[in-house]
C-alpha cells in the first residue's frame, strides 16, 4: 500500500462491489494502534504489532468467519490469524512484508518459525521485494535475484506451492523505477493446492504494488453446539405489545404456570423471551463497511477519478493531471471528514455522557479480535474453539469430581416472600447491565412488573419453600476482561472472568442475600471491609493506618495475593463455613442447590466451549461476594496476636505486624502467614508469594529486608498500591501524588481534540465532566492522603497536571500560566480542591459543624487569595479579577475569543513574539506592538467594534481599568462580543492578505 491514505477507500470500494471477504495487506499506512482507512464497525483487522510500527494487516471484512489473531507468532513484518467460515475447517493466513533495506534471510528464516509452529493449513500474501522464475519475475539485478534465492529455499524446505500465474499484470510498477513480480502468493497443505482459482492481478487502485486477487476453496470441519444466546435492542421495544403477548402466555394459559420450581421457572422464561421476540429486534453487528461521511458529491468525485483512471495513461503521460484530479478528491475527503468530525464532537453538548465521552474516556475502540492464548504445554492455540476452551480451563478451575454436599437438612421455615420484596429485589438491579444467555435484563423485568409481578413472587417463594434454585437459572455466560493493556493477551491469567446471569435468577439469589446476611451478618468480623453496608476501601485502608499510628513497635505492612480467589473457592468448605456462622438450614440448603449442577459457557468468535462448575463465587452475581466474606471471615479469625492486625476487602488481605525489631517481626510473620496458607489450602486456594508485597510503615526500617512466607520470602520494597493508594515508607503520600496528578491526562488531551474555538466541546460542557468525572478520580480517599499535598513540589505538580482540564474548561491558549488560568475557570487549586474534598468528607461524617467547615472554606480561599497577590504570573489577569471571592461568585461564561482578553495570551503579536511564535511584535495598524492593552483600548483598526463597548461602558469612565468589564453583565457581554469581533477581523485579514479599512 505504499503507506498511501487514499489506497484504503480504493480497496473497501472494490471489496463492497466484487464480495471480497478477506484482504492481506502490506507497508499499511497506520495511526497509533489502528490501521487507516480501515476503522468502521463492521471491518476486523490483525495488525502485525501494536506498537504503531506494524507494516502488515489482515483485514476481515465478513462478519461470518471466526477470526482469532495470533499474536504470538506476528511481529512488525508479519500478520499471522486463524480464520474459519462456519462449516469450514480452520485455515492460518500470514500477510508478510519482507522489506528492502533488511536482508531478506532474516524474514525467511522468521516465516519458518511460523510454519513450523503450525499444522494447519496455511495461505500466505507476502511482498518478498526478490526475484524469481518460479513467480514470473522479469529478470532483475543481481541482488533481486540473490534475494529470490532465500526465498526459493524457504519454498522448497516447507513444501510451499506458489501460485502466482504467468501473462498477468506485473505487481509492481513504478515510473521511473521499473517493474516487475515481487509479490507472492503461497500456500501449504494438500487440501488448498487445488483450491486457490481465479489467480489475477488487478491495476484498481493509485499504490506501485498492483492488488493481487483469487479465490480459495476451504474444506469442511466440525461445528460446535449453539449456546442460543440472545441479545434484543430494548430501545427499540414496542413495550404495549411486549406486555401483551407476555400476559397471552402467562396469564392466557393458566396449565403453563403449574408444576414444580424448575418447570414454572422455565416456562416463566420462555414466556419473556418469547414476548421479546415478538416486541423488540435483536441486536445485530454492524455490517456497514462504508464511512459514514461519504456523501453523492464523493461518489461522483470518485467516479470522475476511477474513469481517468481507466482511460488515460495516469502514471505517465497524464501523470500531472490525474495528480490534480487526485488531490481535488482527497481535499473533498478530508473536508467531509472533518465536516463529520465536528459534528461527532459537538453533540457531546447535547448528550454528555454518549459517544464522545465515551471516545475521550476509552479512546479508540479496541480490537474486537480475540488473541489466541498459551497453553500450559507452552503451545498457542490457532482455532477460536481452542482459544475459548483454554480460556474457560485456565480461568474457571474444576475439581475431577463434584463436591458432596450435606444431605438431610430439613428445617426449612424462612420468612414469607412478599410482593413488594421482590419488587424491591428488581429495582435494585442497573436495567441495562448486561444480561444472561436469555437476553432477559432487570430493565425488562421491570417492563413486566405488573404482568409477571404475582407469578414471579409466587415461583420464587415456592423455591425458597423447597431449596430449590431451578436449574434453567443456573447457566451463566462467562465473558473475559483484559485486566489492563499492559498485560499479555497471550497469557490466560491476563483477563478476569465476569459471569453474565439471567435477571430473573439474580432476583432470586438478592433473596437468599438478604436471608443469608440476615443471619451471619452479626458473626462476621468488623475487619471485612468489602460488600458490607457502612464499609469501604477507605475503611479498610484507615482501619490500617490508625492500627500503625497507635502502635509504639516497628510495623511492617505485608498485602497478600490470593490467586483467582473468587473461582477457586471449594463449595464443601463454603458451606461448613456458613454453618460456622449461623446460617440456617434452610439457607444452607437452597445454596446447596444454588451451587449444584451450574455451568459455564463462553464463546470466543461463535465458538463455544463449555464448563460443569464443582468451585468458585461466580464474578458477576448477587451471591458470589456474600459467599466470600464468609470464607474470608475464616481467615480474619485466624490470628490470636494482639501485634499483628488483619484487614481484609474483598480478596485483598493486608497484614499489619508490629516487633521489637526485624528478627521479632519476621518470627510472627511466620506464624500468621502459615495460618494463612492453612487457610487458604483447606478451600482450595493460593497465595501468590511474588505478587504479595511488603513495606515498612513505622519505625525506620528500611526496604530490602524479607518475610518469611512457606518456602519463599517476600521482599520489602518502598511503595506499595493498596485499594487505590499508594502507600510509602515515609507515608509522606508523594507517591500517591505523583500518580493521582497524572489520572484524566488522556481524557483531556482527547476532549482537546473534539474542541475547537466555534465548534465541538463547548466550556459549560468540559465544567459538568471537570466536577464529575476529574475531581472525583483525584480526591479518591483524600482523606487518607491528603497532607501529602502540603509540600510546595506537590502543590507545584498537581497544578501543572490540572492546566490541561483548566485549558478545556476556558479554551485559553497553551502560554497561559496556571494561576491565571485557576481564576479565570473560577475553580480551586487542585491542591486546595483535594483538601475541601477532606472538609466535605468529614462534615459530612458529622466529624465537623457546619460552622466549621464554613470557617476551612473562608481558610482555603485566605490561601489562594495570598498565593495569587503574591505570584509574579497572569498579572493583566489580576488586574481583572484581583479578588478570588468575587470572581467565584460571577457566573462568567468563557469562550475560547473572551479568554484571550482576560488573560492577555492569544492572536497578539507581542506576546506571540515574547514566544518566539511570532516574527514580529508589531500591529497591523503599524502605530504600536500589538498587545491585548493596545487591542483592546487603541488600535484604530478596531474604532468601530470599540465605539459599541465604550457605549456600554459610558464614555466618561473610557478608558476604564479592566476590572470594570466585571461591574455587570451588560459590561461583560459588551467585552466578549468585542472579543470575537476583533479576532474574528484580525483572521479575516491574514488569511486575505488584507490590512481592514
Amino acid at each position: 500500500m505504499n503507506g498511501n491514505h487514499l489506497v484504503p477507500d480504493q480497496i473497501l470500494d472494490y471489496s463492497r462491489a466484487n464480495g471480497v471477504e478477506v484482504l492481506l495487506l502490506q507497508e499499511v499506512p497506520t495511526s497509533g494502534n489502528r490501521l487507516v482507512g480501515f476503522d468502521y464497525s463492521a471491518v476486523r483487522t490483525v495488525l502485525s504489532c501494536k506498537e504503531g510500527s506494524a507494516r502488515a494487516a489482515i483485514v476481515v471484512l465478513n462478519q461470518d468467519i471466526e477470526v482469532v489473531a495470533l499474536q504470538g507468532l506476528s511481529d512488525r513484518h508479519f500478520a499471522v490469524a486463524s480464520l474459519r467460515k462456519r462449516h469450514g475447517q480452520a485455515v492460518v493466513f500470514v500477510s508478510a512484508y519482507f522489506k528492502y533495506s533488511i536482508q531478506t534471510h532474516i524474514f525467511t528464516a522468521r516465516l519458518g518459525l511460523i510454519l513450523d509452529s503450525i499444522d494447519q493449513d496455511i495461505v500466505i500474501g507476502a511482498d518478498v521485494n526478490a526475484h524469481s522464475p518460479q513467480w514470473f519475475s522479469r529478470p532483475g539485478n543481481n541482488t533481486g535475484s540473490a534475494r529470490g534465492t532465500h526465498v526459493e529455499s524457504l519454498i522448497a524446505e516447507k513444501h510451499l506451492t506458489v501460485h502466482n500465474q504467468p501473462g498477468r499484470l506485473v505487481t509492481y510498477e513504478r515510473h521511473g523505477m521499473g517493474s516487475s513480480n515481487i509479490d507472492v502468493t503461497l500456500t501449504r497443505g494438500g487440501s488448498l493446492v487445488n483450491s486457490v482459482s481465479e489467480w489475477d492481478v488487478l491495476d484498481i487502485t493509485d499504490s506501485d504494488h498492483r492488488t493481487i486477487r483469487f479465490k480459495i476453496r476451504i474444506g469442511s470441519g466440525p461445528e460446535g453446539p449453539a449456546i442460543g444466546k440472545r441479545r434484543f435492542n430494548t430501545r427499540k421495544a414496542d413495550w404495549d405489545r411486549f406486555r401483551w403477548v407476555l400476559a397471552q402466555k402467562v396469564l392466557g394459559d393458566p396449565e403453563t404456570m403449574v408444576g414444580g420450581c424448575d418447570v414454572v421457572a422455565g416456562a416463566l422464561t420462555r414466556a419473556l423471551g418469547q414476548a421479546m421476540e415478538a416486541s423488540m429486534p435483536r441486536s445485530r453487528k454492524s455490517a456497514r463497511i462504508k464511512p459514514p461521511w461519504w456523501d453523492a458529491g464523493l461518489e461522483e468525485s470518485k467516479r470522475r477519478l476511477n474513469n481517468f483512471r481507466r482511460t488515460r495513461d495516469y502514471k505517465v503521460a497524464d501523470r500531472d493531471q490525474f495528480r490534480v484530479l487526485r488531490n481535488e478528491h482527497l481535499k473533498k475527503i478530508r473536508r467531509a471528514k472533518m465536516e463529520s468530525w465536528r459534528k461527532f464532537a459537538t453533540s457531546i453538548n447535547s448528550d454528555i455522557w454518549g459517544p464522545v465521552y465515551r471516545w475521550a474516556r476509552n479512546g479508540s475502540s479496541k480490537s474486537r479480535i480475540p488473541s489466541s492464548v498459551l497453553r500450559e504445554d507452552g503451545t498457542f492455540t490457532v482455532t477460536a474453539l481452542e482459544t475459548a476452551e483454554c480460556l474457560l480451563e485456565s480461568l474457571i478451575p474444576r475439581d475431577v469430581t463434584a463436591p458432596i454436599f450435606e444431605h438431610g437438612i430439613v428445617e426449612r421455615e424462612r420468612p414469607e416472600v412478599t410482593e413488594a420484596e421482590v419488587k424491591r429485589a428488581v429495582w435494585r438491579m442497573a436495567p441495562n447491565k448486561a444480561p444472561g444467555l436469555d437476553g432477559i435484563t432487570a430493565g425488562v423485568l421491570r417492563k413486566a412488573w405488573g404482568v409477571i409481578g404475582t407469578p414471579l413472587t409466587s415461583v420464587l417463594r415456592e423455591c425458597l419453600r423447597r431449596s430449590v434454585f431451578p436449574d434453567c437459572w443456573k447457566t451463566a455466560e462467562v465473558v473475559v476482561i483484559s485486566k489492563g493493556q499492559d498485560r499479555d493477551p497471550s497469557l490466560p491469567k491476563s483477563y478476569r472472568p465476569v459471569s453474565l446471569l439471567s435477571a430473573p435468577s439474580k432476583v432470586l439469589e438478592r433473596l437468599v442475600v438478604d436471608r443469608l446476611e440476615e443471619e451471619t451478618g452479626g458473626a462476621l468480623s468488623e475487619e471485612q471491609h468489602g460488600f458490607r453496608v457502612g464499609k469501604s476501601t477507605i475503611s479498610a485502608i484507615k482501619s490500617c493506618l490508625d492500627w500503625v499510628d497507635n502502635s509504639q513497635e516497628m510495623v511492617v505492612g505485608v498485602f497478600l495475593d490470593i490467586s483467582g480467589a473468587f473461582d477457586n473457592l471449594r463449595w464443601n468448605i463454603l458451606i461448613r463455613d456458613m454453618m460456622t456462622l449461623g446460617a440456617s438450614d434452610a439457607t444452607r440448603s437452597i445454596i446447596q442447590s444454588y451451587l449444584t449442577g451450574r455451568r459455564a459457557v463462553l464463546s470466543v468468535e461463535g465458538a463455544t466451549a463449555f464448563a460443569d462448575l464443582t468451585r468458585g463465587c461466580p464474578q458477576g452475581s448477587q451471591l458470589g461476594p456474600s459467599l466470600w466474606n464468609l470464607s474470608m471471615d475464616r481467615a480474619l479469625v485466624t490470628n490470636n496476636d494482639d501485634r499483628v492486625k488483619l484487614v481484609a476487602y474483598a480478596d485483598d488481605l493486608a497484614v499489619l505486624i508490629a516487633g521489637s525489631d526485624i528478627l521479632d517481626i519476621q518470627g510472627r510473620a511466620r506464624a500468621t502467614l502459615g495460618a494463612l496458607r492453612d487457610w487458604a489450602e483447606l478451600r482450595g486456594l493460593t497465595f501468590s508469594a511474588s505478587k504479595s508485597q511488603a513495606i515498612p510503615l513505622k519505625g525506620g526500617l528500611r526496604s530490602g529486608f524479607t518475610v518469611p512466607f512457606g518456602a519463599q520470602d517476600i521482599v520489602a520494597v518502598d511503595s506499595v498500591r493498596y485499594l487505590g493508594v499508594e502507600l510509602d515508607s515515609k507515608r509522606n503520600f508523594w507517591a500517591h501524588v505523583s500518580i493521582v496528578a497524572g489520572k484524566s491526562e488522556s481524557l483531556y488531551s482527547r476532549l482537546r481534540a473534539a474542541s475547537s474555538a466555534d465548534w465541538g466541546l463547548r466550556q459549560s460542557t468540559s465544567a459538568v465532566i471537570y466536577r464529575a468525572v476529574f475531581l472525583p478520580r483525584i480526591t479518591y480517599a483524600a482523606e487518607i492522603w491528603a497532607k501529602g499535598v502540603l509540600t510546595k513540589k506537590a502543590i507545584k505538580l498537581l497544578g501543572s497536571k490540572q492546566r490541561r482540564a483548566l485549558r478545556s474548561l476556558t479554551g485559553a491558549y497553551s502560554t497561559t500560566s496556571t494561576d491565571a488560568l485557576q481564576v479565570v475557570a473560577g475553580q480551586l487549586p487542585l491542591d486546595l480542591e483535594i483538601r475541601w474534598h477532606v472538609v466535605r468528607t468529614r462534615r459530612k461524617a458529622g466529624q465537623i459543624s457546619e460552622e466549621e467547615m464554613s470557617d476551612q472554606w473562608d481558610r482555603l480561599l485566605d490561601i489562594w487569595q495570598d498565593r495569587w497577590d503574591s505570584s509574579v504570573k497572569g498579572r493583566w489577569t489580576y488586574g481583572i479579577f484581583p479578588d478570588i471571592r468575587r470572581r467565584l461568585v460571577l457566573p462568567l461564561e468563557v469562550d475560547h475569543y473572551v479568554c484571550q482578553f482576560l488573560t492577555g495570551h492569544g492572536d497578539f503579536n507581542s506576546k506571540l513574539e515574547s514566544f518566539n511564535l511570532r516574527g514580529e511584535a508589531m500591529c497591523r495598524c503599524e502605530t504600536e506592538d500589538e498587545s491585548v492593552d493596545h487591542v483592546l483600548y487603541r488600535c484604530p483598526l478596531l474604532s468601530a467594534e470599540r465605539d459599541r463597548v465604550i457605549r456600554q461602558i459610558g464614555e466618561d469612565v473610557w478608558p476604564c481599568e479592566t476590572k470594570v468589564f466585571m461591574d455587570t453583565r451588560s459590561n461583560y457581554c459588551a467585552l466578549r462580543r468585542f472579543a470575537r469581533e476583533a479576532i474574528e477581523a484580525k483572521r479575516s485579514s491574514d488569511r486575505l492578505g488584507l490590512v481592514p479599512g
